[in-house]
């Protein structure tokens, strides 16, 4: 009954991208009539018209992740997804790009928020980087993942997280409000 469901992944292992698989179909299956999306983590907003022209048939799926950047801008193998893509495609569901420009997290998290152009910190979300218990996740994430964290900089690493996270949100929210029958599935790392 809700209108978004997030699926975590660790994103190189199959057993992750399997259950969203068998997610992607339950939740799809039968005579589903609500409107339905599949977010994705992986690609910026940017590139929102290349995802549409896939799911129309404008292009096919080589041409997609070539103008998508998909193996620049992800870098993890495609193979994992491509299932999970295609069962979207064949059900008619929006695929959404939910994510941040990495041009926009980079700036952040090596130089800071300040050092971003006004255009691009003006076309940011509303952003909390107040809140206790996510730094404290945050920082619970980072370790057990044993993501390198910097000597310095911790502080623009999770302003940068912040935008990751908020940009997936927004995009996410904005698609649903458009009709209330509207449901999002949305596939992240385990960290977001």
């Amino acid at each position: 009954k809700a209108q978004a469901v997030c699926v975590g992944e660790k994103h190189d292992d199959a057993r992750y991208h399997w259950a969203q698989l068998q997610i992607l179909d339950q939740m799809t299956g039968g005579d589903n009539k609500v409107p339905m999306a599949l977010g994705l983590e992986m690609l910026p907003y940017g590139v929102q018209g290349v995802l549409d022209d896939y799911t129309t048939g404008t292009i096919d799926e080589e041409t997609m992740l070539a103008r998508s950047g998909w193996k620049d801008r992800w870098r993890i193998d495609w193979g994992f997804y491509q299932p999970i893509l295609r069962l979207a495609k064949t059900r008619g569901l929006s695929i959404l790009a939910l994510n941040a420009p990495g041009e926009i997290t980079r700036v952040v998290s090596r130089k800071g928020l300040d050092a971003l152009p006004a255009s691009d910190r003006a076309a940011l979300p509303e952003l909390d980087l107040k809140n206790d218990s996510h730094r404290a996740f945050f920082r619970r994430t980072m370790d057990e993942t044993k993501h390198p964290l910097p000597k310095d900089g911790l502080e623009r690493l999770y302003t940068s997280m912040v935008i990751w996270d908020e940009t997936m949100a927004h995009h996410a929210s904005e698609w649903l409000k458009t009709d209330k029958r509207r449901k999002v599935i949305i596939i992240a790392g385990s960290g977001h």
